[in-house]
């Protein structure tokens, strides 16, 4: 259990760290190439909010990931602790769909520039994936305390 807890939280800083990278060498200068391609500053601006937004949603998940990992680790899985954290995952989640509406608009304008309407239909399934983690980590909370509950009462049973 401790090798894959271990490889586990080696993923989770390789992701933050791609992500760090993005941040600083991709996303910086892609709001200005979209100001500059399709001339629309509001939707340029939009998306280079998202992104942002993005980037420091991804980073605390991973953060609240780790810990959640931690508290595995430490064999205290079904504890009020590890409840609160998948609680917390599945708003840093969420946040990150909420940043993806909020670029939606940039999408719109490219696929009417570009004259590809396919375009929105993929963003939308791309979007799609936080989304359908956040309500399985709505899902998972909602398991994991009634197991914490279940836990509890039997060990005032016995």
């Amino acid at each position: 259990m401790r090798i894959r807890t271990l490889f586990l939280q080696l993923c989770l800083l390789v992701a933050v760290l791609i992500d760090l990278a993005l941040a600083i060498f991709a996303f910086w200068p892609l709001t200005g190439k979209m100001y500059t391609i399709y001339k629309n500053l509001a939707t340029a601006l939009l998306t280079g909010v998202g992104l942002y937004i993005i980037v420091v949603a991804f980073a605390f998940s991973c953060f609240i990931g780790w810990q959640l990992l931690r508290t595995i680790g430490q064999q205290l899985a079904f504890s009020e602790r590890a409840v609160q954290l998948l609680r917390r995952l599945k708003w840093g989640v969420g946040v990150i769909v909420a940043a993806m509406l909020l670029m939606l608009p940039q999408v719109y304008v490219i696929a009417q520039s570009e004259d590809a309407p396919g375009t929105i239909f993929f963003f939308g399934i791309f979007m799609m994936v936080p989304a359908v983690i956040t309500v399985f980590l709505a899902i998972l909370q909602r398991l994991w305390q009634a197991a914490l509950d279940y836990k509890t009462d039997s060990d005032l049973t016995v």
